[in-house]
């Protein structure tokens, strides 16, 4: 006898506040019925935002409901909170209940799980920040992005927030500088929000969006504009434009320059930019657009865009993220946030691509720069999973580049403002100042790994695999070998100007050199079938101690307090005179728009970067 009986679960009973502000509770209650003929086991309620009264992949999970079983007939009563993220732009959405969302439940009807109520949400009442003027910080790479007199927007008082608003096209005519100036496409609004939200990971502050009137918007305000350059913004400032990132839109019809264009693209990345314009960040070198900038400087062979995404030498693929002087400066006016500070993954499936957590970051086919920031823990860079037909480049130092070896400065330009040519990478991840990298397991390519300071412990190789030919630079005694599979007597060892090479099953599965073996540093140990060992200079195995277990106390978050905005004033510069500056960038990439000023230095208006 064949059992047809089947549950089939509906939502009934809906209900919710017709009304919420981004950023606060919504409390909800609703029925499950089980109006089918069968028992269903486990399953889970799922609440959705979506824009229609129908669920879509593209809606966003506000929470779940889980449910342990409902019998033939029956009908729960349920009740749950949600939060409304402070991300979540205000208008009106459409709250979704979806019934056995996992779809772990075979039912008679598949096709009525969804239930819907409308739902306003409107933008948070927030504070704006304050403008604030501090000083330098004595460290030329950090200065060298800061205008003399350090304008910031000082978030010590409104809980560390600052708004962004979009120009309304309906309010063009009542906007209060000279330049006519209109709406942002919905594709530039999600890469801005994209971009802002990436700051969040690393720096002290939120940024909430909020509505955009003739009287009330963001201290960052964007829109398209009339102005001569490719795009400009204007440095922290008490009067309205302060903030404001104007957008040249003819450069919307050129899919590598448009502000909507994807990341990867110089658009994208002249988005970034500018908004780092509008947050207190300048030029690193001796130019502003056709014009010349207002020092200190970075050197020539440090003003690139695998530093700063606020330089004028374009060299290889453009940068998706703020980059390793980037990062820094901005912590110095905006603190640095905890972010990961546990013990953390990071997998790469592409030297610009990696998950953690379940989370995806980069890209495994379309080439970029991009920076990793982590703040603590003992932290693993896990390479495993690149592709065997390149070899690789992977510094762990402070501002080191994960990167292949052809990458690894592979790409020359000429300094703009100083004329010098020099190499930077082409492509690859950097690592943060202030991040700290402890562990890493080895591709099964070719690698070239640079050691930091930190007690790193080396992996990846496993007997009965070829791991290529890699090669350590500046290990020491604290650093540890991972090759737990291997005995002593699958290894055969030759010593070469102080540089030690490990055969790895008489070469058959690759070798391992390590570069000034017996330097000041101290020598590597290496664990091999339990036991931890160095290798002497006459040429013996010598069994040795454990390393430490101790974690690495190495990770300086100390400006989650101390950024310049969480310091309440008390470092602020009282003499400076408020004066309003805009940056102003051309496209160095294509023929930029006729510039109707060639203004020169901080005192009139200083013309900024964009490509």
């Amino acid at each position: 006898t064949v059992n047809s009986a089947k549950p089939d679960l509906i939502i009934q009973n809906q209900s919710a506040a017709s009304s919420v502000t981004a950023g606060s509770t919504l409390n909800i209650t609703y029925s499950l019925k089980n109006q089918g003929t069968a028992n269903a086991s486990g399953n889970y309620t799922k609440f959705y935002l979506s824009t229609d009264a129908t669920y879509s992949a593209n809606d966003i999970e506000l929470g779940s409901d889980e449910i342990s079983s409902i019998s033939a007939g029956s009908t729960l009563n349920r009740s749950k909170s949600l939060s409304i993220s402070s991300s979540i732009t205000a208008g009106n959405y459409y709250l979704l209940w979806k019934a056995d969302a996992n779809g772990s439940i075979t039912e008679s009807n598949e096709s009525n799980n969804v239930a819907y109520k409308t739902l306003t949400i409107t933008s948070p009442t927030v504070t704006d920040p304050t403008v604030s003027y501090g000083t330098t910080s004595g460290n030329l790479a950090i200065d060298a992005l800061l205008p003399s007199y350090v304008p910031y927007w000082n978030t010590s008082n409104n809980g560390g927030v600052i708004t962004y608003s979009f120009k309304k096209g309906s309010e063009e005519s009542s906007y209060y500088g000279s330049e006519q100036v209109s709406e942002v496409s919905n594709a530039v609004k999600n890469n801005v929000r994209n971009i802002l939200n990436s700051l969040t990971s690393f720096l002290n502050v939120s940024f909430v969006e909020v509505a955009d009137t003739a009287s009330s918007y963001g201290v960052l305000r964007y829109m398209y504009s009339s102005g001569p350059s490719y795009a400009y913004a204007y440095y922290p400032h008490s009067s309205a434009v302060g903030g404001d990132i104007h957008l040249n839109k003819d450069y919307e019809r050129n899919s590598y320059n448009a502000f909507s264009g994807d990341p990867g693209k110089h658009g994208y990345m002249t988005l970034i930019h500018e908004t780092f314009h509008a947050l207190g960040v300048k030029h690193p070198g001796n130019y502003n657009g056709s014009g010349t900038g207002s020092g200190p400087f970075l050197p020539g062979g440090e003003d690139n865009t695998t530093n700063t995404v606020m330089t004028y030498n374009f060299a290889g693929n453009s940068a998706v993220t703020a980059m390793p002087y980037d990062i820094r400066a901005l912590q110095y006016l905006y603190g640095a946030k905890n972010h990961n500070h546990s013990t953390s993954t990071y997998s790469f499936s592409s030297v610009y691509g990696y998950s953690i957590g379940g989370d995806f970051f980069g890209s495994n086919s379309s080439a970029r720069k991009q920076t990793l920031w982590d703040s603590g823990g003992i932290d693993t860079l896990d390479f495993s999973n690149l592709a065997t037909s390149t070899s690789y480049r992977f510094d762990l130092n402070q501002g080191g580049m994960i990167t292949t070896q052809s990458a690894y400065n592979g790409s020359s330009y000429t300094a703009r403002g100083e004329g010098g040519t020099y190499t930077t990478s082409t492509y690859g991840t950097a690592i943060s100042y202030d991040t700290v990298i402890e562990n890493l397991l080895a591709s099964q390519a070719s690698d070239y790994i640079i050691a930091n300071d930190a007690a790193n412990t080396f992996g990846g190789y496993t007997l009965g695999t070829n791991t290529g030919s890699d090669i350590y630079e500046s290990t020491s005694s604290s650093d540890v070998l991972n090759l737990s599979s291997y005995s002593l007597s699958d290894i055969a060892v030759n010593i070469s100007s102080g540089n030690v090479t490990l055969s790895l099953g008489s070469g058959s599965y690759g070798s391992i050199q390590v570069k000034d073996y017996y330097g000041s540093k101290g020598s590597m140990k290496f664990l091999i079938d339990g036991n931890y060992y160095t290798y002497s200079s006459s040429g013996n195995w010598q069994l040795t101690s454990a390393p430490s277990t101790t974690a690495t106390s190495n990770h300086n978050t100390s400006n989650t307090t101390q950024g310049l905005t969480a310091t309440n004033l008390a470092n602020t510069n009282s003499s400076h005179q408020d004066t309003l500056i805009a940056a102003r960038c051309e496209c160095a990439v294509c023929a930029a728009v006729p510039k109707g000023f060639n203004l020169l230095g901080e005192n009139s208006l200083a013309e900024v970067v964009g490509v």
